[in-house]
């Protein structure tokens, strides 16, 4: 039996590996900007995050300086910040495997999608789903951070 392509289209979790995020609709970066995260074009640097391994497909996001990236935190529920302590329901998301390098964050604390503005400024969990296009800032495309 010829079966050219035995692993389909989808790729791991990239679990304990480094990697950036890029918004599908714009192309702008996530990075970790003044304690909040934040999508950012051109020449901003991405902030690289570690995905740590929450079992059953759900992840927490580390920066390089060990804080990771929150929802809800001291301001509106929707809010996404970075915050230094353990991850817990607010620091998960649940990795939504779109295929071909691209996924969706469903956070737990919020139970809705992290969403991206059109332009640069800061990302919210309050997105209840993507567009069929994945073009409405909730769709990520996400690749090995360089060293």
């Amino acid at each position: 039996m010829d079966e050219p392509r035995p692993r389909g289209l989808t790729r791991p979790i990239p679990v304990s590996q480094s990697i950036t995020l890029t918004d599908l609709a714009n192309g702008n970066a996530l990075a970790a900007v003044d304690g909040k995260l934040q999508s950012v074009s051109g020449g901003q640097q991405p902030t690289s995050f570690r995905v740590v391994d929450g079992g059953r497909g759900r992840i927490a996001l580390q920066t390089a300086r060990g804080q990771y990236v929150s929802v809800g935190g001291t301001g509106k529920a929707g809010e996404v910040t970075v915050k230094s302590g353990k991850p817990g329901d607010a620091e998960t998301f649940q990795w939504v495997d779109l295929q071909r390098g691209e996924t969706l964050l469903l956070s737990l604390a919020t139970h809705r999608y992290l969403v991206a503005p059109q332009l640069p400024g800061v990302v919210a969990a309050d997105h209840p789903g993507p567009a069929p296009d994945r073009k409405d800032g909730s769709c990520f495309g996400w690749k090995a951070a360089q060293r």
